[in-house]
């Protein structure tokens, strides 16, 4: 099971092989970023929020709905 360390230090080498990195080769994107980027997605396309939050892992919707619901209507 990776640790929180092993897995930054993959996430960030990932960002160095794809060139998403900025001039201090700090990695532009983070794990939470690119999970808001796919709900926001997600939403934006149509996907039902309940599946969202089900995907994301959330134990209530309300959850889903707290972070994404400004971004729509659902």
């Amino acid at each position: 099971m990776p640790t929180a360390s092993t897995f930054g230090y993959h996430f960030k080498k990932a960002c160095v092989a794809a060139d998403v990195v900025d001039v201090d080769c700090k990695a532009k994107y983070t794990p939470g970023s690119l999970r808001h980027f796919f709900a926001s997605t997600a939403l934006a396309n149509g996907v039902p929020i309940l599946e969202v939050s089900r995907w994301l892992g959330h134990k209530s919707i309300k959850t889903t709905v707290d972070i994404y619901g400004p971004l729509g209507r659902f």
